[in-house]
């Protein structure tokens, strides 16, 4: 059987592309790309004869192969569509710039691409629009993005599509961001009960550092803690106080963004961050350890830290540490914990303007989203990782995690709909079943209200151009300045110095520009 690939494409085959797009051929074949592709529009497989795409790819290198994949394979032998996958490892920016520089697009690409990447190649027309290709070729696609939230995520601020999602609507994922764990052992061992409180979290890290080398093991950390990190960080200690926070410090109260790091609620953190810190209670480690020491601290034997938060519960055991919510100020009466917005990942699989097939990309791409694959994506390849059990739910074979699975199939790097349906559909195990029993009875009736989380807003190229002269430096000096808070004090008295030098650096401008982001965000 022959394969036809772009170098086969004729003049009046890419004609028929273009006319394709409005027209359309017959219902159930169409002519894609050359006169010699029969396209079937619904059925598999979706070309008689293969053909080949080229896609960049981004992965990380704990991934595998993306062409080593079984779950590509497998699909490539269901469409007769073959992938030439090019891939680029971390880290990737520079690569990405280098293509969209050039110019010389694949005909397909997964993450990578900025916002601003592809409004600027748009703009030149080397990025295709979707609308229309989703519309005719791509019915589980267009099902997806029925939900307003994936919708306004992914249209850019011209009203088209120009990426496909990668999209997890698992409410135990972007509910809360982290669990809070205690290592229940040594309160056990010293009597304690589970903080509730920030008095008895300061209680108990004091007893913990008391007890450091006589009924608990020497050079125990208290609490281990990450500084301004989104994984183990600080941002949770703003819920004590009544607010919520994150490594941007943009929130919603009312429909009316806020900056969260001058406010009152921040200056209590810096305090009382600044407390435990001068009682060695947090450790001077926590501005300068990456996540692998992060990871390796976690997995000490036996367990040297008292306190720790994470995505999932990293320990082989449940007794030694359990759940907790994040200790509450003598100002609030319930807190309300930090979600996130890692529901959709934009720009998760791009159409480049040169593709000789955009139909029969966009009909591979679809394939994606049924729900059947879309679960293999993110939780491995039927068979090797998971299986389907007879009552057509599915399961992990016994000590798969998402490394194994990440072998098999491309996860979050890549298109996929994994929608609350689909979540429905699984049962899990090892960590990510213990995150969904914490998040039932721990946290669920403790989360935020989603509207005062700052959505993943499609900002326009001026919108992202003040956003990159005021961010940075603000973040950067909330960094610097916050850290010398909690190591020397002084809060009170450089409080509205602290303040003042934000607004210098043009506070009133970003909010300015988020404040109009999210307006647009809501007029969708």
């Amino acid at each position: 059987m022959r394969e036809i690939t772009k170098k086969s494409i004729t003049a009046a085959a890419a004609a028929c592309v273009a006319l394709s797009m409005t027209a359309g051929c017959s219902d159930k074949k169409e002519t894609a790309g050359s006169a010699d592709v029969k396209f079937n529009k619904t059925e598999l497989p979706i070309v008689n004869e293969p053909v080949t795409l080229e896609a960049t790819v981004c992965r990380p290198a704990t991934f595998g192969k993306y062409d080593e994949m079984s779950f590509y394979k497998e699909l490539e032998e269901k469409t007769n569509v073959k992938i030439n996958w090019t891939e680029i490892m971390e880290p990737y920016a520079e690569k990405i710039n280098l293509i969209f520089a050039s110019n010389d697009y694949p005909d397909l690409m997964f993450r990578g691409a900025t916002d601003s990447q592809i409004l600027s190649a748009a703009d030149s027309g080397d990025v295709m629009e979707l609308n229309t290709l989703i519309d005719e070729y791509a019915p589980n696609w267009k099902k997806v993005i029925e939900d307003s939230y994936i919708r306004k995520t992914i249209t850019s601020p011209d009203g088209k599509i120009y990426g496909l999602p990668f999209v997890r609507a698992d409410e135990a994922d972007y509910g809360i961001r982290d669990v809070w764990l205690i290592n229940n052992d040594w309160l056990q061992k010293l009597n304690l009960e589970i903080p509730e409180t920030l008095d008895d979290l300061y209680n108990v890290l004091k007893a913990f550092k008391a007890a450091e080398g006589k009924e608990l093991p020497s050079n125990i950390v208290p609490w281990y803690l990450r500084y301004n990190q989104n994984v183990g960080g600080h941002f949770d200690l703003y819920s004590s106080f009544g607010i919520t926070d994150n490594t941007n410090h943009i929130m919603v109260k009312d429909g009316k963004v806020i900056f969260t790091a001058n406010t009152e609620e921040a200056k209590e953190v810096a305090k009382f961050l600044n407390k435990l810190y001068s009682e060695g209670l947090i450790p001077s480690e926590m501005f300068t350890d990456d996540f692998a020491a992060y990871a390796s601290r976690l997995n000490s034997d036996p367990a040297n830290v008292g306190l720790i938060t994470s995505y999932n519960h990293p320990f082989a055991d449940e007794h030694t540490f359990v759940p907790m919510l994040v200790p509450r100020s003598d100002k609030i009466d319930k807190v309300l914990m930090r979600q996130q917005t890692s529901m959709v990942i934009r720009n998760a699989a791009v159409i480049f303007s040169n593709n000789p097939y955009p139909e029969i990309t966009m009909r591979w791409l679809d394939e994606l989203a049924k729900a059947e694959n879309s679960v293999q994506l993110l939780y491995g390849k039927e068979g090797e990782t998971i299986y389907r059990k007879d009552n057509g739910r599915y399961g992990f074979f016994e000590g798969d995690d998402v490394v194994s699975a990440s072998k098999t199939s491309s996860g979050n790097w890549g298109p996929a709909a994994v929608t609350s349906d689909v979540i429905d559909l699984v049962d899990f195990s090892g960590g990510e079943a213990i995150r969904r029993k914490y998040f039932e009875s721990v946290y669920k009736d403790n989360r935020m209200p989603m509207e005062q989380m700052y959505p993943n807003v499609f900002f326009t190229e001026e919108q992202q151009n003040l956003r990159a002269q005021y961010a940075n430096d603000i973040a950067s000096y909330v960094e610097k300045q916050f850290a010398d808070f909690i190591v020397n004090g002084n809060i009170d008295a450089g409080w509205d110095k602290y303040c003042n030098e934000l607004k210098n650096l043009g506070l009133d401008t970003l909010l300015g520009v988020y404040q109009e982001g999210l307006d647009n965000f809501n007029s969708n």
